[in-house]
């Protein structure tokens, strides 16, 4: 006898016809969920170049200083310690170093920035010596999340939906 192997037609069409039924089903779910996932991730970053500024602050022993929409980046961050034009102007001038430059994904913008020179500046205690601020940023489904700095320096995210 001649045994046969594989999958017949049918077997194949009806994996195929689940398949695309579950592909259905997930689709639209992963679509909604992408945005609020992207915003989360970008507060997270902010969050993270925050912490990093306020420690290269203390280890560098000078006052470090985040800029929002700069130079075509939605922020960086860098030593304003007047090795370009003047110390503490909170510009980006030459010969100053970059401690990190973060772009935003293209769904997400700085809706928000309460202090009005658009900065966040560490002195090299780690300290917010302007009293801290908030970053508010915002995706396209009108979510926002809120990268906070105390005047100690220290940041927390919150989401303003759930206080």
């Amino acid at each position: 006898m001649k045994k046969n192997s594989g999958f017949s037609l049918v077997e194949l069409l009806t994996v195929m016809g689940v398949m695309a039924i579950m592909a259905a089903i997930a689709v639209p779910a992963w679509v909604t969920w992408l945005p609020t996932a992207r915003l989360k991730s970008a507060a997270r970053e902010l969050h993270s170049m925050m912490q990093i500024s306020r420690l290269a602050a203390v280890k560098y022993n000078t006052s470090v200083v985040i800029r929002f929409e700069h130079a075509g980046h939605d922020a960086i961050a860098f030593e304003d310690n007047g090795a370009g034009v003047a110390a503490g102007n909170e510009n980006f001038d030459d010969g100053e170093r970059i401690i990190k430059m973060f772009d935003l994904p293209a769904d997400i913008i700085v809706e928000n920035n309460t202090n009005s020179s658009k900065t966040i500046s560490y002195n090299s205690r780690g300290m917010a010596p302007s009293g801290g601020g908030t970053v508010t940023i915002k995706n396209t489904k009108d979510e926002k999340r809120e990268v906070i700095v105390s005047k100690s320096g220290h940041p927390r995210i919150k989401d303003p939906a759930n206080p």
